[in-house]
């Protein structure tokens, strides 16, 4: 199959993604696939990308704004499911997104911290505030990961949309 220079550009190179995505596809949507050029939702006028809230929040494509990231709880899409693009530009991609985690997990300890000591005038020491934050916040791993992933593709597209 012949595959056209936007289609590899879709995937920023990595033809071994292009290959998978391409081989899941139906007959019909291959062809799609490989003829034709990728068209944003939207493109800004001055030629680079633009942040979108809506699919920031959504948890939706940085390049369409229609394909979900995410094909269930636990599981990211490889490719967006609406226009084909990788989300994953290299091995350890994601390591970026611990950053987000990270800004977006002491916060919240920090706050549940004191709240106990001010709000609740608890007289525990320290650690022991500590200790009981951190296992109050477990629960709330799934979607600070989840949430730091979609933050940092977003925040990444922005800021170096040509890889």
């Amino acid at each position: 199959m012949q595959l056209t220079e936007s289609a590899v550009a879709r995937y920023d190179g990595d033809r071994r993604a292009l290959d998978s995505a391409l081989a899941t596809q139906t007959p019909l949507e291959a062809d799609f696939m490989t003829e034709a050029p990728h068209q944003p939702n939207s493109t800004p006028t001055d030629g680079g990308h633009r942040l979108d809230p809506r699919a920031l929040f959504r948890g939706l494509c940085p390049e369409c704004g229609r394909g979900a990231i995410f094909a269930s709880r636990w599981k990211m899409n490889p490719a967006c499911p609406t226009c084909g693009h990788v989300f994953e530009r290299g091995p350890g991609y994601f390591t970026g997104a611990m950053y987000f985690s990270y800004g977006m997990g002491i916060p919240i300890i920090a706050a549940t911290i004191l709240f106990l000591k001010y709000v609740v005038r608890s007289t525990w020491p320290l650690h022991y505030l500590l200790l009981v934050a951190w296992v109050g916040f477990l629960p709330l791993v799934p979607w600070v990961w989840r949430t730091s992933r979609i933050l940092f593709i977003h925040f990444d597209r922005y800021f170096d949309p040509e890889g």
